[in-house]
């Protein structure tokens, strides 16, 4: 059986399955996108900021997901709120990181 022919036979449950990971999706990374500009134009402007912002979200970063999303299930609860918050903490050092970096490789 090929993955089209799966996918058709089986669309009853992969459909909202599916349309649930894009809202996760989207949401995570509007927010993220969100904080992590506003973070990375306040990190260009201040070194102090920068260097604790930088440092707590590359700590973020190390931690296996596994062990994040089971500590956020604790905090939150079982659902889609645990899994939003865990890919919004780690989709913020990339995008504050290179923030941070376009607006300081600007001429002023």
């Amino acid at each position: 059986m090929d993955l089209l022919s799966y996918m058709s036979a089986n669309w009853d449950t992969l459909g909202p399955q599916t349309i649930t990971h894009l809202q996760i999706v989207v949401i995570a990374i509007s927010i993220a996108t969100v904080a992590g500009l506003g973070l990375g134009i306040v990190a260009s402007r201040s070194e102090r900021f920068a260097a604790v912002a930088l440092a707590v979200t590359s700590t973020i970063l190390t931690i296996p997901s596994f062990a994040l999303f089971g500590a956020l299930t604790l905090w939150s609860g079982i659902g889609n709120r645990p899994v939003e918050v865990g890919l919004v903490l780690y989709a913020l050092l990339p995008i504050l990181r290179n923030t941070r970096t376009g607006i300081l490789s600007v001429d002023p």
